[in-house]
Formats: C-alpha cells, sequence, structure tokens
C-alpha cells in the first residue's frame, strides 16, 4: 500500500497565498487518485478558497508511514516530527522565510528533511545556495484559468494587494493624486483578505493592477492580473522578475515610489486612451499567465509524486 502524502499547513482558515497553493497541491492530487491531505493544528476549512481538499488534525497523521511536506517557516511543526520515522520534504514557497523555519538550528536536515519542493526560479535559486547538498525539485505556480480570465466589462480603476507594502502604497498613492490631479478621481480597490473568487471579480472589473511585491518568491497576484487582462505596473519583489518584461507591464525599480507613481500615471492613462500599445500589452500579459497554466502545473506535480511513491516500494 502506498503511503500518504501530508502537506502540513498554517491553519488554512487565514487568507494566505502559502495555504492556496497548499490546498491547490492537495486537490489536484486528489482529483488524480493520490492518497493526499492537508493537515493543520486548527482543521478549520477555508470557506475562502474556491477548492477543496481532504484536511485533518495534526494527531491524526502517522508518524510511520506519512510522508509529510512541510511549510519552510513554521519551526515547531518541523521539531514536533523531527524525531518521527516519516519522510519528510520542506515546501519552500518563500526563501525569505527559511529562517522561521529553521529556528536555532543551520539545516533543515536537522529535523530529518531529505528534500525541499520549490514553487519557483528564484526559490530553487536561494536554496541552491543555501542548501547546496539537498536535493531540490521544483513545481511551479500555476494560475487557475477557470478562475482568472479576461473578461470584457473593465471600468477605469486600479486594484492592489496593500500587504506587503502599505508605506509605499501611502507614498504612491498620495503622490500619485498630487502629481496627477486629472487622474485623482480613478478609484482604487484592495484585494486583501477577501475570498479567491472575490478577488478574481476584482481583477476581471479592474483596467489597472498596482503590483506592490516585496521578497516575493513568485508574485502570483500580479500574474492572476494579467490573466485577466489588467494593465500590471509597479514592483517585481524580485520574485516576478521571472516572467516580467517591458512588454507585459511597466516595471520600476526595487522601492523607487517615483517611478512607480510614474510608471501607475503610465498605465492609466494607456488604459484611458486605449492606443495599440495598451491591447499589445494585454495580450502579451495574457499569453505570459498562459505559460503557468493548471494542466502544466498538474503534469508536473503528478509526474513527480508517482515518482517519490515508487521509490518507496
Amino acid at each position: 500500500m502506498k503511503p500518504r502524502i501530508v502537506y502540513v499547513s498554517w491553519p488554512p482558515a487565514e487568507i494566505t497565498g502559502g495555504s492556496k497553493m497548499i490546498f491547490g497541491h492537495v486537490a489536484t492530487l486528489v482529483e488524480a487518485g493520490f492518497n493526499a491531505t492537508v493537515a493543520s493544528s486548527d482543521p478549520t476549512p477555508p470557506a475562502w478558497l474556491s477548492k477543496s481538499a481532504p484536511l485533518i488534525g495534526l494527531s491524526e497523521i502517522d508518524r510511520d508511514s506519512d510522508i509529510l511536506v512541510f511549510p519552510e517557516n513554521h519551526t515547531g511543526f518541523l521539531a514536533e516530527f523531527a524525531t518521527s520515522k516519516n519522510r519528510k520534504k520542506v515546501f519552500c514557497q518563500n526563501q525569505y522565510q527559511v529562517f522561521r523555519g529553521l529556528g536555532d538550528r543551520r539545516h533543515y536536515a536537522d529535523y530529518g528533511v531529505t528534500e525541499i519542493i520549490s514553487q519557483s526560479q528564484h526559490v530553487s535559486e536561494f536554496c541552491h545556495l543555501r542548501f547546496p547538498d539537498t536535493k531540490i525539485s521544483m513545481i511551479p505556480c500555476y494560475v487557475d484559468e477557470t478562475l482568472f480570465h479576461l473578461e470584457t466589462s473593465k471600468r477605469l480603476q486600479i486594484a492592489f494587494m496593500p500587504r506587503k507594502r502599505p508605506h509605499e502604497l501611502y507614498v504612491i498613492r498620495d503622490l500619485f493624486a498630487a502629481a496627477h490631479p486629472d487622474l485623482a478621481d480613478v478609484p482604487w480597490r484592495a484585494i486583501d483578505n477577501l475570498p479567491e473568487k472575490d478577488v478574481a471579480t476584482v481583477l476581471k472589473q479592474s483596467g489597472i493592477y498596482l503590483s506592490l511585491n516585496q521578497f516575493e518568491s513568485f508574485g502570483l497576484s500580479s500574474l492572476e492580473a494579467m490573466a485577466c487582462g489588467c494593465l500590471v505596473t509597479g514592483f517585481t519583489g524580485f520574485g516576478a522578475r521571472e516572467y516580467a518584461t517591458t512588454d507585459n507591464g511597466f516595471w520600476a525599480a526595487e522601492a523607487d515610489v517615483l517611478e512607480a507613481c510614474e510608471k501607475l500615471a503610465q498605465a492609466v492613462r494607456l488604459t484611458q486612451e486605449r492606443w495599440s500599445l495598451y491591447q499589445y500589452m494585454i495580450e502579451r500579459g495574457i499569453q505570459t499567465a498562459q505559460g503557468y497554466s493548471r494542466a502544466a502545473f498538474r503534469e508536473r506535480l503528478i509526474a513527480y509524486w508517482q515518482r517519490e511513491l515508487d521509490s518507496c516500494d
């Protein structure tokens, strides 16, 4: 009998990108016939997510046979299972949080971890540098095209996720209104703390997305905005450099709020006037997002776990 795959998660009722991707992995595995589940200290189902997956408490984990996949940033989980017989992996969704997971130890191997699963090129590069003797496998992020896609009813409004850069956001909004008074009445719509379906609705309605990425592994929200036909502008937060180009967004230098303000004005005016460049950039953004399809993700995920389970025989 093949072992069960268990992704250990922070409380999933809290709206986070990490939980979203963990549930995406497990839901996809279950759909494909794998024995997989999410485990958490608070197994309250995440009502904010569009996809569901099995969810158990930590006490229901089999400390012998289950294959455990830990978040990169939770020392408590790693320490609790450090001496268990389970095969252990870390799913690194933010390399800048690795230090939180390690706690007072120097290496994930000190907790019995034998492999790191990364979700982007940026994460893989970091982990190869930080853990040069550890196996690293990449299963890239994906955009759920059933939720995030172009619709025709666009509004001249700016969608944004303020969580990572609240200070820069205040500066940009104030400067934007002062430097471009004719655009001061353009509406702004925050997408933080919204259910996933509502996030998709706002992005499909909005003409512009201000990317406030900071210390990202990937920057999925910016890619989802592209999929919804938003003209994206703002910061890459490093991780989005994997897909950000001058063809699919007006990208500003890291932490340069003056440039970000002017890039935002460019994006708003281009959306307002709909020059040929506007349609070109929207099409490039959609094509960029299509390069991260759920079908490609599913194929990569299933192939990875099939190899892992076969190696258990």
